[in-house]
């Protein structure tokens, strides 16, 4: 079934979004106005993409961790964004780890999950604990307790991706069916999981905005007519100055949609960071790091 219009061209072919009946799959294909006529679709103006968003869980299980006093590694820290940390598991072959409720509410599909195979992770004393402990070797990934897939990992692989997934649920698994065993350790240790996927409502991307070049603050007339939105999905800190550090932050919780009005310069990993303005009626304002893929082209770049 051929729906809506995608905003990438090859040739005289326009992308698409197709759906196959009966199992739901989904993807893009370059289609000609001629392949596509039958349809009755307008090839003229394409409709927004469909945005994948990393999603925290509600709710996170596993078989076992470790909760000593000098080590607490509860499974929560596979989703904090901190590799350093991680959910460390004994007895690695018998392991069976559980990821509960993986895809939040709002959240109708996995689209992509990627996790670590291991600790990949260096100790103070210069030693690579990810060989050091075990690591995946094989590992499933299961979602409302159909297996989606279940790759074979290699042995020097520090990370697994499950891409082009179009599995809907509301529970995901993660199992861990065979390790590689650690040179000095059992245990299996996973430092990061994310699982990303499409929100039943997505904010659009916006047209282009218009030109910033004489913009003399964050507050200006051309940013109050910024189109770019983007919609919060997970706790942040609001920062009252363009800065790395959350001195003086406020974190936020509500999830509101917030107006991005302009573009810092300040980069961490793959987030940038963005004066906004909060449209919860608050009208708040101040700088948050959000990732770069998750705003579309007419919004500022950094």
């Amino acid at each position: 079934m051929v729906g809506e219009l995608g905003r990438l061209r090859h040739g005289s072919g326009q992308m698409f979004h197709l759906s196959m009946p009966g199992d739901g799959a989904e993807g893009y294909a370059f289609l000609t106005a001629q392949e596509v006529a039958p349809c009755g679709l307008d090839t003229g103006t394409p409709a927004p993409l469909r945005v994948s968003h990393p999603v925290t869980p509600t709710a996170v299980h596993a078989s076992s961790f470790i909760a000593a006093r000098d080590r607490q590694y509860p499974p929560e820290l596979a989703f904090d964004g901190d590799p350093g940390d991680g959910v460390e598991r004994g007895r690695p072959w018998l392991w069976r780890g559980r990821v509960d409720r993986g895809v939040v509410r709002h959240t109708d599909r996995s689209r992509r999950v990627t996790l670590t195979t291991g600790w990949d992770r260096v100790s103070g004393h210069g030693e690579d604990l990810f060989t050091g402990n075990s690591h995946l070797r094989r590992v499933s990934f299961q979602v409302d307790g159909r297996t989606v897939g279940t790759p074979d990992v290699a042995e020097d692989d520090r990370e697994v991706t499950f891409e082009h997934l179009h599995a809907v649920g509301s529970t995901v698994r993660l199992v861990a069916e065979a390790v590689w065993p650690g040179a000095r350790w059992s245990d299996l240790c996973i430092a990061e999981i994310t699982i990303e996927g499409t929100l039943r409502q997505t904010v659009a991307s916006p047209p282009p905005r218009p030109s910033s070049d004489d913009e003399t603050g964050a507050g200006g007339d051309d940013a109050d007519q910024s189109r770019c939105l983007y919609q919060t999905y997970t706790s942040f800190h609001l920062r009252p100055t363009e800065t790395v550090t959350r001195v003086g932050s406020e974190e936020v919780a509500t999830n509101p949609q917030v107006r991005v009005l302009r573009a810092g310069t300040t980069l961490r990993g793959r987030d940038g960071i963005f004066y906004v303005r909060f449209l919860d009626g608050s009208e708040r304002e101040g700088w948050m790091f959000i990732p770069l893929r998750d705003l579309g082209p007419g919004c500022p770049q950094i």
